[in-house]
């Protein structure tokens, strides 16, 4: 999370807080005990104990113990060295930026061959609850994220295209949508219950990998507005990453 361009005065007090915690776990380089938190950050411990629980119940901290720590401090499967895993963790904090902007279900998301894997993930109140919030993953061809991921690797995008027959109908239209993402940049899956748009993250100048996705009821989704906030928030990651 940009810490630095948030003014905490001018934030609402519960979010404010919530945020100060945040900042001391992220620059604690470890997970952290409640009293210490409470110490650091001035507030009652009481406050502290509610507000991680909520932060814990919205996928933003993690508790190990008695301590602590966020959770892009701690979810990652891939080895350390890897680039991939680093510009995900570089990216995670980014997904409480998104949060606090759309109150929607934020994930970063990678493919492995013919899934998307769901690495990071902040939950939103109210949001609608999917198979991959439980698997972490699903066919990279069914979803937003998915589809992203799939326009800017053309290799897989062959190979699922090939195990679909080619010319069938559904070939065809992810091939004719693949084509619509790169063009317009971005990707929107509009469901019955759900609506999930996604866009690629930009990190160097290979195709991207990584995908910045949000979700909600697609009763209440705004999708002009939504992409807005999505595009601004994939900006200013990709930004903070190329100048690290």
């Amino acid at each position: 999370m940009d810490t630095q361009q948030l003014d905490m005065q001018q934030l609402p007090g519960a979010i404010g807080k919530a945020i100060s915690l945040l900042v001391e776990l992220e620059t604690a380089g470890g997970a952290v005990r409640l009293s210490e938190l409470s110490r650091r950050t001035g507030l009652a411990k009481s406050t502290t104990h509610r507000l991680l629980g909520d932060l814990a119940e919205s996928g933003m901290v993690n508790r190990v113990g008695t301590r602590y720590e966020t959770t892009w401090q701690r979810r990652s499967d891939m080895p350390v060295a890897d680039p991939l895993s680093q510009a995900l963790r570089d990216f995670a904090p980014f997904l409480g930026d998104l949060l606090l902007k759309t109150g929607l279900t934020a994930s970063l998301a990678v493919l492995k061959g013919a899934t998307v894997v769901f690495t990071h993930r902040v939950h939103g109140h109210g949001g609608t609850w999917t198979p991959s919030d439980d698997s972490g993953r699903e066919c990279a061809a069914t979803t937003a994220a998915g589809r992203v991921l799939l326009a800017y690797n053309t290799e897989a995008a062959r190979r699922l295209l090939d195990e679909w027959g080619g010319e069938s109908a559904r070939s065809t239209e992810l091939g004719r949508h693949l084509h619509q993402i790169r063009q317009q940049h971005y990707s929107v899956r509009v469901g019955a219950t759900t609506t999930c748009m996604a866009v690629p993250l930009y990190r160097n100048d290979q195709p991207p990998d990584i995908a910045l996705t949000v979700k909600g009821r697609s009763k209440d989704f705004d999708q002009r507005r939504v992409l807005s906030q999505l595009l601004f928030v994939a900006d200013k990651a990709a930004k903070y990453v190329r100048v690290r």
